[in-house]
């Protein structure tokens, strides 16, 4: 009889998984962020409802605009494709600096610019990234 074993992970493989997270009053509204590292991916939660939102998939490409800046592609898997969580996810993703796709899930109660740059703070204190 086989022994049971961890979702995708082999009887001898193991999964270093690096979390960390930072919460903050953000404008009125208690803000939690969390990261966790995998080999292929980062998966960061961004939430001000303290539940999961709309989850959007982020991939660095290989292009660059006229002003040097790496293009990131963005898709959202679940919750309402709308514009300005493309824009959101978009700033939060150029600000980690990592090359690995980024799956994130979004709940946002206040999007302003202030807000931004403080969850974008956040993200910074939970890097699990190189």
């Amino acid at each position: 009889m086989a022994t049971p074993t961890a979702f995708g992970a082999g009887p001898t493989e193991t999964f270093p998984v690096l979390s960390k997270q930072a919460s903050a009053e953000i404008n009125g509204n208690q803000t939690e962020v969390v990261c966790s590292s995998y080999e292929d991916y980062i998966f960061l939660i961004v939430t001000q409802y303290m539940k999961i939102g709309t989850l959007i998939r982020l991939s660095p490409e290989n292009v660059v605009d006229s002003q040097r800046n790496p293009f990131v592609s963005s898709k959202v898997l679940l919750g309402k494709d709308e514009p300005m969580t493309h824009v959101l996810a978009k700033n939060i993703q150029m600000s980690m600096s990592t090359s690995k796709p980024v799956l994130l899930s979004l709940a946002m109660k206040d999007t302003s610019r202030e807000t931004l740059t403080e969850v974008i703070k956040l993200v910074q204190q939970c890097k699990v990234w190189s």
